[in-house]
């Protein structure tokens, strides 16, 4: 039984991976447009995607209404359906026809982290956009290396490191050794420190007022030089995208790791209010609590 499990599932897999595929042939309106329905599809369906969506907005947008909840989140579906259209558009388009529709905020501190000599940790959050917005920022940025976890199934993972291997380098978020390695070469490495890693890997800091278990790893970084820097990627009008980068402006080696984890949570959450929609909501970002502190989902 579970054999057949496993077989079905690879099916599935892999006849994603095909249409995905093909569906880069498309004119990049109609691909958008059936990302939005396919979106639109899954809010309707996925009830337990749905449920946490909702409550991660409640908790974190307590000043809307219930009618403005549910309309965000629905959008936040919307959105995660032209992001996976988006994801086989990064693995597999031709990169050449997005370069006309990219816009560029903040390339100065791009150039001043990298003159600095000691690396660049590029920290980003789960934005919808996201492996499009690694294709784009490649058109601005050297050669560079983003963390990321193996995935479970074989076949995604060999499409995931060839697609994603056409613009960056990839490190096993657990390979310290290779992390430090690519940052001492003035290498820039991209960081995605939104997801919850347990009480073991993390210290306690607000988001969106909300104590969170946030990656405590990255002022060890920061403090031998590495110089922090804010991403993010935004849809807009028009089917162009704006790429934003922000310095922090911190000294890491004054701050404790609570002080430097605070900061970088104020800066993901004033990008991620820039366009809330357009947020990966649908993870189980506050699932680890504080002892004592009950359970949110």
């Amino acid at each position: 039984m579970a054999t057949d499990h496993s077989t079905t599932r690879d099916t599935l897999v892999n006849f994603g991976v095909w249409l995905l595929k093909g569906l880069c042939a498309l004119p990049l309106h109609t691909g958008a447009r059936l990302g939005a329905w396919l979106g639109a599809t899954t809010f309707f369906f996925s009830k337990r995607r749905r449920g946490v969506c909702r409550r991660n907005i409640e908790l974190c947008f307590p000043e809307l209404n219930v009618k403005q909840r549910e309309q965000l989140a629905y959008d936040v579906f919307l959105n995660n359906g032209i992001g996976l259209i988006e994801t086989g558009w990064a693995w597999w388009a031709d990169p050449a026809k997005f370069w006309p529709k990219l816009e560029v905020e903040g390339q100065e501190h791009l150039d001043a982290a990298l003159a600095h000599g000691k690396g660049v940790l590029l920290i980003g959050g789960h934005y919808s956009a996201l492996d499009l917005g690694g294709l784009l920022f490649a058109k601005i940025a050297p050669r560079f290396a983003a963390t990321y976890r193996p995935h479970n199934f074989q076949r995604l993972e060999d499409e995931l490191l060839v697609g994603r291997g056409r613009f960056m380098d990839l490190i096993d978020r657990n390979d310290v050794r290779g992390i430090f390695k690519a940052l001492a070469a003035n290498q820039i490495v991209w960081f995605a420190p939104d997801q919850d890693l347990g009480a073991d890997r993390s210290v306690f800091a607000p988001f969106f007022g909300i104590p969170t278990a946030t990656n405590a790893g990255l002022r060890k970084m920061a403090k031998r030089g590495a110089q922090p820097l804010a991403i993010s990627f935004h849809r807009l009008d028009h089917g162009h995208y704006r790429v934003c980068l922000r310095p922090w402006g911190v000294d890491a080696t004054a701050q404790t790791d609570v002080e430097f984890a605070t900061r970088m949570n104020e800066i993901l959450e004033q990008e991620i209010r820039r366009e809330p929609a357009q947020y990966m909501w649908v993870h189980r970002r506050f699932k680890t609590r504080p002892e004592g502190v009950r359970e949110v989902y």
